[in-house]
């Protein structure tokens, strides 16, 4: 599952009422719920959940009365639908996982209101993180022409005492143009990519463990914005401590010569 970070995840159903219904008007009274996501895709097995610097990071609810004004201190509880995955602190929202994967529900309710699910994913530590693309190539690119190449990474966890790798899915994978340094981050030079062929600077891993994120040289780049000889592309996944401690192998580092095709 790929999550935007800090992005609404749900917003609460009010369930049996009548459209004609009149909102209530007492301002301590809670009529929605706002949700938001956790800043990371998932929780490791065994652990706090946390956000991007390692400090752990409960859910966060917020509630509304009928004038669309917050209410501070509102008597919500957290409950978790699938409780052998996780657990959670029904007042402070704070997530702790079991010692297993997987994923579970949590939902946030208020007096009879209650929020859409939100689900929490639980993911194995990453011990390992391996290019699966090369880690040096030649992209020769054509101007009026996109030309593209893949950074493919695996990130793993190992499994003792077999010391066998077995994939990690659900964590985030950091993409970086590290040289040359100063880069404007731009379309007229060279840019990062997803899938979608939007600028995107990191990746969730799949079921796979596997990340992949793409180079692209535009079609038309700006009069004098040729791009550069060469461009040097770091990948990196952190534990999820707040040492912010580089998983072994990171990072990765692909050079990728460009050369523009020559004409005929």
């Amino acid at each position: 599952m790929r999550v935007a970070l800090g992005v609404l995840a749900s917003l609460a159903m009010i369930g049996g009422v009548a459209a004609c219904t009149e909102v209530s008007t007492n301002p301590s009274v809670v009529v929605a719920l706002e949700v938001h996501a956790p800043q990371l895709p998932a929780v490791v097995q065994g652990d706090t959940m946390r956000d991007s610097t390692g400090t752990p990071a409960p859910l966060v609810a917020i509630a509304f009365n009928g004038r669309n004004d917050t209410i501070p201190d509102a008597p919500v509880r957290f409950i978790a639908l699938d409780s052998g995955v996780i657990s959670v602190d029904s007042v402070t929202g704070l997530v702790v996982a079991r010692d297993t994967t997987g994923q579970s529900r949590v939902i946030v309710s208020a007096g009879t209101l209650q929020s859409v699910p939100l689900t929490i994913q639980v993911t194995r530590a990453p011990d390992s993180l391996q290019a699966v693309s090369p880690l040096s190539d030649t992209l020769v690119y054509v101007l009026g022409f996109d030309s593209t190449t893949a950074f493919q990474v695996r990130l793993s966890h190992l499994v003792s005492p077999a010391d066998t790798l077995v994939p990690v899915p659900n964590y985030l994978v950091q993409y970086a143009i590290v040289d040359p340094p100063g880069l404007p981050s731009d379309t007229a030079h060279v840019v990062i990519l997803n899938d979608s062929r939007a600028p995107a600077h990191a990746d969730t891993t799949d079921a796979q463990g596997m990340a992949s994120r793409r180079l692209l040289v535009p079609r038309s780049p700006a009069a004098g914005a040729l791009p550069p000889d060469s461009v040097v592309v770091e990948v990196t996944a952190f534990k999820q401590d707040r040492a912010h401690t580089p998983v072994p192998g990171s990072p990765v580092r692909f050079t990728v010569q460009l050369q523009q095709a020559t004409k005929k």
